[in-house]
């Protein structure tokens, strides 16, 4: 059995009414200064820093009367009766989708949307965001016929995930040159396993990237 995963537009419509919803306001980021402790013994490859990034408040011109007009339209568009008034204190929005449509994918993609249209406002989006997407990209990797085992799939994700680091790209990015762009997943880094992973990671790198090349592949 395979399984055929592709994007759905409705779930794409989903997230983007969500952003509707707060139209007016500006993409706009806060930082703060974070308190590490003591970092004195501690041994990590992350990249730290006392930078932290949070939730930006909405601003005055966007009120509750407005939010409820972009609301109205969001739902005029969808075919939907339009709310009396925003329910509950706050801004509290009531979001449905039936079974089996693909809710928790829906979610993720509406925080990483709302992330790029106002850059943290409304709900926060991190890396821990960008690696939950790879991690599903990832799980439908696992399906496909071509790997045929653990250390084949641990090793497509080593290879795009160094590819990303180089490239400075995000790993979701690197997944879709080699697979949506390109077969080069399928046609040669998994069938060249054997010799590949006991190469460096520079030359791995090097060598896929060379492919790429060739192959006329950008990211």
């Amino acid at each position: 059995m395979k399984l055929q995963f592709k994007h759905q537009p409705f779930q794409a419509d989903a997230a983007a009414a969500v952003c509707d919803v707060f139209n007016g306001q500006p993409m706009r980021t806060t930082t703060y200064r974070l308190d590490l402790g003591d970092m004195t013994n501690v041994q990590t490859d992350l990249d730290m820093t006392d930078t932290g990034f949070r939730n930006h408040p909405l601003v005055p011109e966007l009120t509750n009367a407005r939010i409820l007009d972009n609301l109205h339209a969001v739902q005029r568009r969808g075919g939907l009766k339009p709310s009396d008034a925003l329910a509950g204190p706050g801004i509290n929005l009531s979001i449905e989708m039936e079974t089996g449509t693909g809710k928790t994918y829906t979610y993720v993609k509406t925080m990483y949307e709302l992330s790029l249209v106002y850059y943290g406002t409304a709900l926060w989006y991190t890396m821990i965001t960008k690696r939950y997407l790879f991690d599903m990209e990832v799980e439908k990797m696992s399906y496909e016929p071509g790997i045929q085992s653990n250390k084949e799939l641990e090793f497509a994700v080593f290879c795009i995930e160094n590819i990303a680091k180089r490239l400075q790209v995000n790993a979701e990015q690197v997944y879709a040159a080699l697979t949506e762009k390109s077969d080069i997943l399928h046609s040669y880094i998994v069938p060249e396993y054997d010799i590949l992973h006991t190469q460096s990671r520079d030359y791995i790198v090097d060598d896929i990237l060379q492919v790429m090349r060739e192959r006329g592949v950008t990211v």
